[in-house]
């Protein structure tokens, strides 16, 4: 009985032996293209490398015309409607640095494109278009989610240059039809995602908001949805 005993556990511990045996090449096996994987995506390089981006989206505006408004209700002027265009398509490109593996420094010029009003009173009409465009510098957040997946949050400063032209019977409610280039600093923010698509070159869709002034003072926002390609270079 004693030696049945000790058989069977002799051959229980030998079964044992051999599963382990089997179960930790799988084990290896299985963590070794996830190691793989992530030493690929996120090289120690990348770390601090250079990257270089493109960008393309829609803008939204969100400017401030009370000012302009009151003036054409002026002099017995009734403001009979007034109709805006404040989407348009917007671009960007941009340059950065990896500070290290959670903050970079980037710097873009982006063209935030036109927005036109047209405003009718019952003694004429007056028409407006604005192209903003300019240069940022901004601080990049980076927070990885996944091997592939990290999350942006941005902040910075902004030097836009709005460009301002005006037409129609009313020119008497502006200044100068055609006003010189206003160009002002303001902040500016922005979150989004990036999916590295292997270790040099990425995805990226952000949502940005833009301070602006334009050339008759008037201020807003401008809010922009891209989708940008991202190359790091300096391996």
């Amino acid at each position: 009985m004693k030696a049945s005993n000790k058989l069977a556990a002799l051959i229980a511990l030998a079964c044992a032996t051999m599963v382990n045996a089997h179960a930790a090449p799988q084990e290896a096996a299985s963590q070794q293209p996830a190691q793989a994987d992530s030493a690929f995506v996120n090289p120690d390089w990348a770390n601090s490398a250079w990257y270089a981006g493109v960008g393309a989206g829609r803008s939204r505006a969100d400017i401030d015309q009370s000012a302009l408004q009151r003036t054409l209700n002026s002099n017995g002027s009734t403001l009979s409607s007034f109709n805006t265009d404040d989407r348009d398509v917007t671009w960007k490109l941009f340059v950065g640095k990896q500070l290290n593996r959670y903050f970079a420094i980037e710097a873009g010029y982006y063209e935030l494109e036109n927005f036109d009003f047209e405003a009718w009173t019952n003694t004429g009409n007056l028409n407006g278009e604005t192209k903003f465009r300019g240069v940022n510098l901004d601080l990049v957040g980076r927070l990885p989610i996944t091997e592939r997946l990290t999350f942006l949050a941005r902040g910075g400063v902004q030097y836009t240059k709005a460009t301002t032209r005006f037409n129609g019977s009313r020119l008497d409610a502006v200044t100068v039809a055609n006003p010189p280039n206003e160009g002002r600093r303001h902040g500016k923010y922005g979150i989004g995602l990036e999916y590295a698509l292997n270790e040099a070159m990425a995805l990226r869709g952000e949502v940005e908001r833009y301070r602006v002034t334009d050339a008759v003072q008037n201020r807003g926002d401008i809010d922009t949805a891209t989708l940008s390609l991202v190359w790091k270079f300096g391996r």
